[in-house]
This record gives structure tokens, sequence and C-alpha cells, in this order.
């Protein structure tokens, strides 16, 4: 009896340090492939950044024989080595499959419902993870990119998985993660007016998002319209800002109220 109490005390202390092994693993893998797929783009861009620069090429445009420039380039293009997105996707899926059942799976599956070229492939590893995953916390990444899968399974399936998530047992990120993407869904015309209902709707969903994840990046993303809306217009005092500049001195930008003031934002990725 102490045996086999003693087994089942195992058991217990080991199904779950395999589980999190599994995901520290899938992780590992995830980032692996990634950067091979990473390196293998950039080398990409880099020959197409070339191509583009090619002396002859260059003159053909500029002479304005578009026929002949087309040519040139489709010739230049045989030489140059993209990217095998099948290839990948195969690869992300039989990752996926290898940690099936755990939360390792999902970031492949994320992979594929995003960026797999075929909309079959998409499909089934969305479905993959409506299936097994919508409860996990490693989701945030495939709720974010729900709003670019309406083309491929309609606005109804997309709100469907996203009422799912806001539904069920997710955590509070997942959750708002899913109001952020719900909002993402009735995106701001970039021209013309917009019907009030859907402005109300959006901006309904962007609330729904600080609520559940105050002080996120998240919600900084969801507060920003608002922001803008309400801080941001011609005429309105600008927000203070605090800074260091050039040679080490700190300011603020109500230092220099009342003068001309150019304001350069930069960063580097």
């Amino acid at each position: 009896m102490k045996l086999s109490l003693f087994v089942l005390l195992l058991l217990a202390i080991a199904i779950p340090v395999v589980a999190q092994g599994d995901v520290a693993a899938a992780k590992a893998a995830f980032a692996d492939l990634k950067a091979k797929l990473d390196a293998e783009q950039s080398a990409y861009r880099a020959e197409l950044g070339k191509l583009r620069k090619n002396e002859e090429y260059v003159k053909l445009r500029k002479s304005g024989d578009r026929q002949a420039a087309g040519a040139l380039y489709r010739e230049l293009m045989k030489d140059i080595k993209r990217p095998d997105n099948g290839a990948y996707t195969e690869k992300f899926m039989a990752c996926a499959k290898k940690f099936a059942g755990t939360d390792g799976a999902v970031p492949f599956l994320s992979w594929v419902s995003m960026r797999a070229a075929s909309q079959d492939d998409r499909k089934t590893a969305i479905d993959m993870i409506v299936a097994a995953h919508l409860g996990s916390d490693e989701i945030g990444d495939f709720i974010g990119g729900l709003p670019r899968a309406v083309r491929a399974l309609g606005r109804e399936n997309v709100e469907s998985i996203l009422d799912k998530v806001i539904a069920g047992e997710s955590s509070k990120l997942m959750k708002a993660h899913a109001w952020m993407s719900k909002a993402g869904l009735d995106r701001k015309p970039r021209r013309g007016t917009e019907d009030p209902d859907v402005t109300a709707r959006r901006e309904q969903a962007l609330a729904k998002v600080s609520q559940l994840a105050p002080g996120s990046d998240l919600a900084a993303r969801a507060e920003a319209p608002a922001f803008e809306k309400n801080r941001l217009q011609k005429g309105m005092v600008a927000p203070d800002i605090e800074g260091v500049d050039l040679d080490g001195v700190k300011f603020k930008l109500s230092d220099y109220r009342g003068k001309v003031v150019v304001i350069d934002f930069w960063g580097d990725w």
C-alpha cells in the first residue's frame, strides 16, 4: 500500500514536470526554426536589394523601357532563392504534432495559422488551436492574428473564436487579447465617415482591454486612440514630455512653452 502511494505521488510530481519540459523544449525548437527562417528571409531581402541596384536594370528603368526592365528583373530573379514557405509550413506542423497535447504546440500552430501560404494549412492550424488550446496562456499571438484570418474564415467564424476565449476559462490577459482583436475587426476607415454603432462597438472593446489588463502594453495600445482623440488634436495643449537631451540634460517640453519646438521621435530595431 505504501509503495503504491509512493508511486502515485511520483507520478503526480512527474506529470507537470514532463509537461513543463515539453513546453521549454518546444520554445527552444520554435526559436531555432524561426531563426533559420528569419536568416533565409534576410538573405533573400538582401539579394533583392542588390537586384534592384543592378546597373543594367537601373539604366532600363530610367530609360522608361518597362518591358525590358521587367524581363531583366524576371531573369535575375531566377538566381535568387526564395524561402520555401511550403517546406517551412511542413516543419512547423511536424513540430506541432511532436508537442501535441501540450502548450508547446501553440507557437508552431500560430505561425502556420498566420504565415502559411496555403489557406487550407492555415485553417487546419486554427482548427487544432480551437480544439485543444483556447484555454492556454500561449495563444496571445494567435488571437492577435485572427483579424487577418477574416478572408479565410469569414468574420462570423473569427468572432465565434474570440467569443469562446472571452466566455471560457482563459486568463484575463488572453481575454484582453480577444477584446483587442474584436476591436481590430472594426478598424476606423482612413477616409469618410463611420457608422456610430461601429465606433461605439470598437470603443467598448478597447475599454474592456484596459479593464482586463491594466498597465500592460496591450492596454497602452488600446488606450492610444482615445488619447489621440482627446489630447492630440489641433489647438490642444501638447502633453508634457520629460526626457534627457543629447547633452544628457534633463528637460520637460513645458520648459519651452511659447517657443517653436521640433520633436523628433526615432528608434532602432
